[in-house]
């Protein structure tokens, strides 16, 4: 699957990044671009996987318009508001396991994950 892609055009603070994808182009609140650095080509057996890209971001389109998008980082979390039950609810903690008995692959690394500028790669992936 290829992604549509577009890019970072002015990054106003610390907390916004304006993207050339507006509405224009069929953008609209909420959908969700990856902020890359392109990696590698990842090449098995003759079959072309694509790159190995390394993710600096995944931001969401906060305000489109005509032809660019304003873009934030959001944290979403739920908060059980005055539960007096709250306490004995149960909570999901994801860890990352290490794999065993496997044999690692020779393969390139992605890049090295860099600041976020202008110029930038936004592909559009709405995760």
């Amino acid at each position: 699957m290829s992604f549509k892609e577009y890019e970072v055009i002015a990054i106003p603070n610390s907390n916004t990044l304006l993207i050339n994808y507006g509405i224009n182009n069929g953008a609209k609140r909420g959908q969700t671009l990856r902020i890359i650095e392109k990696g590698p080509r990842i090449l098995i057996d003759e079959h072309d996987y694509g790159t190995y890209d390394a993710i600096k971001a995944i931001v969401e389109i906060h305000a489109p318009y005509e032809q660019f998008s304003e873009c934030k980082l959001f944290n979403y979390s739920t908060i059980n508001v005055l539960s007096p039950l709250q306490s004995l609810l149960k909570q999901t903690k994801k860890e990352e396991m290490t794999l065993s008995g496997v044999t690692p692959t020779p393969m390139p690394m992605p890049p090295t994950i860099t600041p976020i500028s202008v110029g930038d790669i936004a592909q559009l992936t709405n995760e």
